[in-house]
């Protein structure tokens, strides 16, 4: 097969340096996010659980990202400790699968959904004490934010009328957090990755295998979330079911693969412009389709989840970089 081809079909490796085309990808890929969190709950209105649909999405995406690494010859500098890792970050996203579900039991997906876009924010955290990344008062602001928004939505489960609520809205909301604190194990591994240097080797782990790292973490999660399903015998086929799969598995693919096209815009902006899409047309689908209440709980939510964004996204000061600060702070020991 031609280059030409593989480069009209993977063309989206190269960043778009159009500021403004660079802009509205990462609005789509917020949109595409929120598309997969639809398909979630299509999955659920078919009996389908979370752990089956993340199954489903693992599958299309190890045979995605696989094939992106064997174009992009990423494959030819794979190394053990990259198996590692992607062990631990599939381990660390298939319980936070069952967190999802989870949560999913407890309140409503708008929710649950604000709580999950705000899962790149514990890498920043990460980041600020295993290698002295900047946290500023923003950073601060935004955190607080946070969690004002679990709090808020901990007060925003559904129940039938004359029912008590489930479980306690503190038990909800610690849900929440644990869903969000294992989602985020993927930017934290990505950032790891990107310090830390394979001996012998001048590139990070994660240099130029970007794909590497997406296809084996997928297919950690298929191993895992296919075993539960098939030992716990809650596979079930529904037309609905493949429908919310099937968007699933599109959104959440195109929006990785989006973001990772317009990775030379700031990550604030980046992931303020993608997680803002990904929550208002999640919030807005939900209770207009899925007649999701809009109750006070849920405006404070989805208001402190931007609020967190927002201040995500106040630029960091500009400073000369000094020759040090490229150089990896992990070189040879995982």
């Amino acid at each position: 097969m031609s280059s030409k081809i593989y480069d009209k079909c993977f063309q989206v490796h190269y960043p778009y340096t159009n500021p403004i085309m660079s802009f509205f990808i990462a609005i789509l890929s917020g949109l595409l996010g929120g598309l997969g969190g639809i398909g979630y709950k299509i999955s659920g209105t078919g009996k389908v659980n979370a752990l089956q649909s993340a199954s489903v999405l693992a599958f299309f995406g190890v045979i995605f990202f696989g094939i992106r690494a064997a174009v992009f010859g990423e494959w030819q500098s794979l190394s053990w400790q990259m198996i590692v890792l992607t062990i631990v970050t599939g381990v660390a996203q298939y319980l936070g699968q069952i967190m999802l579900k989870v949560t999913l039991d407890m309140g409503p997906l708008s929710l649950v959904w604000c709580a999950a876009a705000l899962q790149f924010m514990p890498a920043i955290i990460f980041s600020y004490f295993a290698y002295n990344e900047p946290f500023t008062v923003f950073y601060f602001l935004a955190l607080m934010a946070l969690f004002a928004a679990i709090v808020s939505a901990s007060f925003g489960q559904e129940a039938p009328e004359g029912d008590k609520l489930r479980s306690p809205a503190w038990l909800f909301g610690l849900a929440l957090l644990a869903m969000l604190t294992l989602f985020s194990s993927c930017a934290i591994g990505m950032k790891f990755g990107w310090y830390y240097h394979v001996p012998g080797s001048e590139e990070s782990l994660m240099q130029n295998n970007g794909n590497v790292f997406f296809c084996l973490v997928y297919a950690a999660i298929f191993i895992f979330c296919t075993a539960d399903v098939i030992v716990r015998k809650t596979w079930h086929f529904s037309t609905k079911g493949w429908i919310g799969n099937f968007m699933l598995a599109f959104g959440t693919i195109l929006q990785f693969t989006l973001q990772k096209a317009v990775l030379h815009l700031p990550a604030s902006l980046l992931f303020a412009l993608s997680c803002s899409a990904s929550i208002l047309l999640t919030c807005i689908v939900s209770t207009t389709f899925f007649r999701e209440k809009r109750t006070r709980s849920w405006y404070l939510t989805l208001a402190f989840a931007l609020a967190a964004i927002l201040f995500m996204a106040v630029p960091l000061p500009q400073k000369e970089a000094a020759p040090s600060d490229s150089k990896p702070l992990i070189e040879n020991e995982m």
